[in-house]
């Protein structure tokens, strides 16, 4: 979960299976003061609507629920005893309940943001993780 995604994507020598996917699109574009307040701004939005994480946990309780008969299913052809199937829902619930703020933190860090600029785009979180 504390994969620097941002860093990653905007990695210089490119991204992907042996750096094959080039960055420099995204990059350039970042370069672009109107480009990155918008980027920042959408990014914000996302992380208090699109995936808040009561929203994304709903949607998670939705698709589990609708695949917990075939996981069973599943599970009692194959013989296989408990299964680990709450154990991954319970995961995912997790990592929707702490993304968005580690998120916040790397876009603070990347655009180097300050504590007025992080309010100015809605970045300012909730709570800090360490």
């Amino acid at each position: 979960m504390d994969h620097p995604s941002l860093a990653h994507i905007t990695h210089p020598q490119g991204t992907g299976a042996k750096r094959r996917f080039s960055t420099i699109l995204l990059r350039a574009l970042l370069d672009n003061p109107d480009f990155k307040d918008l980027f920042l701004r959408r990014a914000a939005h996302h992380l208090r609507h699109t995936f808040e994480p009561s929203r994304v946990g709903h949607r998670v309780n939705a698709l589990a629920a609708a695949i917990a008969p075939e996981i069973r299913a599943e599970n009692a052809r194959w013989l296989v005893r408990g299964g680990r199937f709450e154990e991954e829902v319970a995961l995912m619930h997790r990592f929707a309940q702490d993304r968005p703020e580690r998120v916040r933190q790397q876009l603070i860090q990347y655009f180097e943001l300050s504590p007025e600029q992080a309010a100015d785009y809605d970045l300012a979180g909730p709570e800090t993780l360490p």
